[in-house]
């Protein structure tokens, strides 16, 4: 917040430097951004009184003046301004002078003539047109009243001040006032504060006769004021009021508006002016906004409002945005004849909602969601009357609407001493904290070892005695705290399990070749166009962004899936010859749409590639890997369905009856919706699944003693006959005697018939006890072709 320091300086006696004051202001808990002195660039630049103005003889654009600048006779200026006549008052630059932006001016000739400086215009000594309206664009400045020839021109233009940038936490909304950051000054300086006038005279009337205010909904609106002028006199602030508000940071416009800014700034109270000759029926409603109803805002743009905004409406519709912005039809104009004040307390969170929801952002706005006093909005009307009546601008109404309906009493706090103290970590006595206390415009009484403390009115962050003990400390000092070593036990981090997991999978991955790839949780609905998934599927159940980014990244995936087809089209049409790449990522599956909670964040692996050496089996084979090192037992695999994938080379692994994932060649219509002519191999992994069906690597056994038996079988069988299958069924026969099934051969061609094929496996037999004999080997081989035979309607193959 930008803060003059000749506006401070109103309520309360700053005596001491600018760089101590704002050390003090730092140290008792007031942040400060940094400060600026406004005219530190300007140097020997003084009042001058033009005397004398002839042409210049060399020169039909030049002009010759005499300025009196208070010295023994007046100097000779050459000008090319024209806006200027004998006895105006103008800024001089002497020789030897600095204007901003480090500008030097020195005596010298002009046309043959000397000039011995340079009259000034405004934008030359940073001094906006809102400010001095006689600044012009191409011209000299032209000071107003009566000025002393040779002064310094600085405090002539304010420029004699210093602007100081105060940080305001979010705890402390009453520091966003002037009058809030003159309190805590008035602690730093060891001066009282002067409160402003409230005073004003009322011309008659009544404010009943003159309008009629209802508040429909006070949950929204806690309080109400208003007050109405008549006789409106429309026209500039005075010049001080024109510096402070554009030292602060606002555009001066005109008295009313400006009066408004003011006490804004000055009090931290939003405030608004209506016209009132435009406010329909005289009546002005607060209430909630009513279904697609709409409204002009001063900004000139049309709004269309929902039911959950506060709008102030008259007698036939919203005509302004409450604690936002007014309304173009009520605007104040140059005709405006009669104004009404509103100054009200709006709910913060509200008016932040609405704002957002429309796109606009307002100081009004910002101060509302900070946080109002409730309890200063009838006085911060009363300033604002008194301005109105200071600066002639009309005639007050007898009268103030407000409506307040729930009072708020004044906060008092009772605290233990010895609570207070423990929590600031030293002894502060009770009688010193009570004088703080009273510092701070707290009142205090020391009732045995607990003080009752009231909040002063302007403040809304008193509430518990933890407050009592960050004020008291802040102003005692925080030097004060002895310093100690720290206490307490220290723990040694370690990684979650699935932090463990992960990471686990990342270098399992990485030593098989494979590369990780991260992309966003967002994707687009058209990638489910792209993996042709049906309009009932499950995994197009997404939950949509409310703000997204855009359409391409408008909802959460429900699967991996997509992501690493677009990476890996990405890595085919930039030439790369081959990739393998894999994600650790979440799918976000929603229980219902619309969400009625938050979606299952499930954990998956996805594993991507392609190239000369990639195919179904090496994929295959990379999960079968990972598998093997989680201790995944029972493993099985059953032909996928998925539609993204190849119907023949295509799969789904469980473990016993639960499925871990799928895996298998991407499906050519996909591949060319995601733009990419090259076969390609994905997988994707439950994680969750994953974790539950791991049990490590098996315990160390002892070397064989006995011997192994092999046996060698080749069964012809029907195509569609998975020989995962029949491997389980030949390890099952066999029992606690098999050791190991492979598969090493499957042959298709004469003389095996059409639609058949002959798939041969070999199987190794050992006893833990005995060597196996003969008979033992006849009877396990003989149980193993019974069970293929019987289960699959196989032969075997002589």
């Amino acid at each position: 917040m930008l803060v003059p320091l000749s506006w401070l300086k109103k309520y309360v006696k700053i005596d001491i430097p600018v760089d101590e004051f704002v050390r003090r202001m730092i140290m008792s808990g007031t942040a400060v951004e940094g400060y600026e002195d406004c005219g530190a660039e300007i140097k020997n630049v003084v009042v001058g009184r033009l005397t004398e103005i002839v042409p210049h003889p060399n020169s039909d654009h030049l002009s010759i003046c005499q300025v009196d600048v208070g010295q023994e006779a007046p100097i000779q200026i050459v000008t090319g301004a024209n806006n200027m006549a004998v006895g105006d008052y103008v800024p001089v630059a002497l020789h030897d002078s600095y204007l901003p932006g480090g500008v030097h001016i020195k005596k010298g000739k002009l046309r043959g003539e000397p000039s011995n400086g340079m009259m000034c215009s405004g934008e030359e000594l940073g001094v906006p047109a809102d400010v001095y309206p006689s600044n012009t664009d191409h011209g000299l400045l032209i000071l107003k009243g009566e000025q002393i020839p040779g002064a310094d021109i600085k405090p002539v233009l304010g420029l004699d001040d210093v602007i100081i940038d105060f940080d305001i936490l979010a705890n402390r909304p009453d520091c966003l006032s002037v009058l809030g950051l003159a309190h805590e000054a008035a602690v730093a300086a060891g001066n009282p504060v002067v409160e402003p006038n409230y005073e004003y005279a009322t011309h008659g009337g009544s404010i009943d006769d003159e309008v009629r205010v209802r508040v429909d909904d006070p949950d929204l609106c806690k309080r109400y004021c208003a007050a109405v002028i008549r006789d409106i006199k429309i026209e500039p602030s005075p010049l001080w009021m024109r510096q402070a508000l554009h030292k602060a940071g606002v555009r001066p416009i005109n008295n009313i508006v400006d009066i408004t800014n003011y006490v804004m700034i000055e009090m931290g109270q939003p405030m608004h002016a209506f016209n009132l000759d435009a406010v329909r029926g005289r009546q002005i409603i607060v209430r909630r906004a009513k279904k697609d109803e709409e409204m002009m805002t001063l900004d000139s743009k049309d709004r269309k409002l929902t039911p959950n905004m506060l709008v102030i409406a008259d007698a036939e519709g919203a005509t302004g945005l409450a604690g936002i912005m007014g309304g173009e039809e009520s605007e104040i104009t140059e005709s405006t004849q009669v104004v009404m004040f509103e100054s009200a307390c709006f709910d913060g969170a509200n008016i932040r909602q609405s704002g957002r929801s429309l796109g606009m952002r307002t100081e009004a706005q910002g101060h509302f969601e900070r946080g109002v006093n409730v309890r200063l909005c009838k006085r911060a009307l009363q300033r604002a009357l008194a301005l109105v009546d200071e600066l002639g601008a009309g005639k007050v109404v007898d009268g103030i609407i407000d409506i307040y309906p729930n009072e708020e009493p004044v906060p008092v706090v009772q605290a233990d001493v010895k609570y207070v103290q423990t929590l600031m970590g030293i002894d502060v006595p009770a009688e010193k904290m009570a004088k703080i206390l009273e510092q701070l415009d707290i009142k205090t009484i020391v009732k045995g070892d607990q003080l009752i403390c009231e909040s002063p009115v302007w403040r809304q962050d008193i509430k518990v005695g933890a407050d009592i003990a960050e004020e008291v400390l802040r102003i005692y000092g925080y030097d004060h705290i002895p310093s100690t070593l720290m206490k307490g036990k220290t723990m040694g981090g370690h990684n979650s399990a699935h932090q463990l997991r992960d990471a686990k999978l990342r270098a399992l991955l990485c030593g098989m070749g494979a590369f990780e790839a991260i992309t966003y949780s967002f994707i687009s609905p058209k990638w489910y166009d792209a993996l042709r998934l049906c309009e009932g599927d499950p995994l197009r159940l997404s939950a949509k962004l409310l703000n997204p980014l855009g359409e391409d990244y408008s909802v959460m995936r429900t699967t991996l899936i997509p992501s690493m087809l677009d990476t890996l089209s990405t890595n085919i049409n930039r030439g790369n010859a081959g990739a393998a790449l894999f994600e650790i990522g979440k799918q976000f599956l929603p229980k219902s749409l619309p969400l009625e909670e938050l979606p299952e964040e499930r954990p998956a692996l996805c594993i991507g590639l392609y190239g000369e050496n990639a195919t179904f089996y090496t994929i295959k084979g990379m999960v079968e890997a990972l598998l093997t090192r989680f201790g995944v037992r029972n493993v099985s695999w059953k032909r996928s369905d998925a539609p993204y994938l190849h119907p023949g080379r295509s799969a789904e692994v469980y473990a016993g009856d639960q499925l871990l994932g799928l895996l298998g060649e991407v499906h050519p219509d996909v591949a060319e919706n995601f733009k990419f002519k090259r076969r390609a191999y994905v997988a994707e992994l439950n994680l969750n699944a994953l974790d539950a069906c791991e049990t490590g690597v098996g315990d160390a056994k002892d070397m064989p003693k006995f011997p192994a038996v092999q046996r060698d079988f080749a069964f012809v069988m029907k195509e569609e006959v998975p020989v995962g299958d029949v491997m389980r069924i030949m390890e099952k026969s066999a029992g606690a005697l098999c050791e190991e099934v492979k598969l090493f051969d499957i042959y298709r061609g004469v003389p095996i018939a059409k639609g058949e094929k002959s798939v041969a496996m070999s199987i190794a037999l050992r006893a833990a006890d005995h060597t196996l004999g003969e008979e033992e080997i006849t009877r396990v081989t003989d149980k193993i072709i019974a069970a293929v035979s019987t289960e699959f309607c196989a032969q075997l193959r002589s």
